[in-house]
């Protein structure tokens, strides 16, 4: 036997034994708070990932609209610090029970909010700096821009580029563009696709 064309076949099957799944996270059956300030995290996993710092947000609240009803996700750095748990917003493979390898970013809705109004969803111009971090431990970068007032408060879709595949992790960090106040981030229909062994 020759085993020098043996090694490349192994390679080969422990990598087609991972499972790919797509999903749509559009957070509509999980059982949202209206007030920023009371949170209910996301428990892990929700459509295979983990989303750190992210809560649940009903529809109908607020001036920000989700794009499918009946919820967002919502993350408001202020109220997170205050109940001991600050950091970024993080979507990751990373909690007790994952047998995810990675997952492919392909796109999200995005929007702000005054973070002193977040539980009235006050629309708040920002830019969200996504930093997806990959299995190589590699970064790449991008960011989404949310332009939404009263008058059009829709949340907005951000696509990722290519570069966004084979991600362990990736945070997701707002910024204002008129307040200085860093906005609460709100997002929905966040398309991905998990591998898994």
């Amino acid at each position: 036997m020759h085993f020098g064309i043996l090694l490349p076949l192994l390679v080969v099957c422990a990598h087609s034994t991972l499972i790919p799944q797509t999903f749509d996270a559009n957070f509509d059956e999980l059982k949202g708070n209206a007030l920023l300030a009371t949170l209910t995290p996301i428990e892990p996993p929700y459509k295979n990932l983990n989303y750190i710092r992210f809560n649940p947000r009903p529809n109908g609240v607020s001036f920000l609209k989700a794009h499918s009803p009946n919820n967002t996700a919502a993350s408001a750095s202020i109220a997170n610090a205050a109940l001991g748990n600050a950091g970024p917003a993080t979507i990751s493979t990373d909690y007790p029970t994952s047998h995810v390898s990675y997952f492919d970013l392909f796109s999200t809705y995005i929007g702000c909010a005054v973070q002193s109004q977040a539980s009235l969803g006050v629309p708040q111009k920002c830019n969200v700096l996504v930093t997806g971090t990959k299995t190589n431990s590699n970064k790449v970068t991008y960011t989404c821009q949310y332009r939404g007032t009263l008058a059009n408060p829709d949340l907005v879709l951000c696509n990722f580029p290519d570069n966004f595949r084979q991600l362990k992790s990736v945070t997701l960090v707002p910024t204002g563009t008129e307040l200085p106040t860093p906005p609460a981030l709100f997002i929905d229909n966040t398309r991905y696709t998990t591998y898994s062994s």
